[in-house]
């Protein structure tokens, strides 16, 4: 009798031991699934399909266009990086401003602006939208256009400086708002609070 008791706790402590060591190789072992990777924001710039998911309002747009002109000059990229970028912004500009600026010189005005942003230590440190109350809408020559104004908080050197930008856009015949231009204005701030 108290060799098949000591049998069955040797059985029992065996199998502990192996449902341990199943549960200690699937928590630690080579299956276990490997961190995912950093997504930065370029990566989340190229990777948005402007074509099937445009933004839906004016003020949308400049938002998605302050994302992609602050990561230009957030770090360092490679120039096809750069090109890429330039790629997603073109796809919100107007046709007319398009044909004003030709995708080979538009790469170079971008990567003149980077290097000129590298040269004086700038950054922009955050952008910010008008609520979607102090976009305004209008009609001229027959097409419905909407102004949106942004501002623009930067670093240059030791220095702060905030800049505001009046973005004119002008919906296409598909429906979707691009950018037509934009000016520097003298903004209110309290417009973005």
């Amino acid at each position: 009798m108290k060799r098949v008791v000591s049998i069955s706790i040797a059985v029992i402590i065996m199998a502990a031991l192996v449902v341990g060591y199943y549960f200690f190789l699937s928590k630690n072992g080579p299956t276990q699934k490997k961190p995912e990777a950093k997504v930065t924001e370029y990566s989340k710039i190229v990777a948005k399909n402007l074509d099937k998911d445009y933004p839906k309002t004016p003020r949308k747009v400049v938002m998605t266009y302050n994302q992609i002109i602050s990561e230009y000059y957030r770090t360092s990229h490679k120039d096809a990086e750069i090109e890429k970028m330039a790629d997603q912004a073109r796809k919100l500009f107007d046709a007319d401003l398009l044909k004003q600026n030709p995708t080979s010189s538009y790469y170079a005005n971008v990567k003149a602006d980077i290097q000129d942003y590298a040269k004086r230590k700038a950054k922009i440190l955050q952008t910010k939208v008008v609520g979607s109350g102090n976009v305004e809408y209008s009609t001229y020559q027959g097409y419905e256009v909407a102004f949106v104004e942004s501002y623009y908080f930067c670093k240059e050197g030791s220095d702060i400086v905030r800049t505001y930008q009046k973005f004119c856009l002008r919906k296409d015949k598909t429906g979707k708002w691009k950018i037509l231009t934009w000016e520097l204005v003298d903004g209110d701030p309290e417009l973005f609070d």
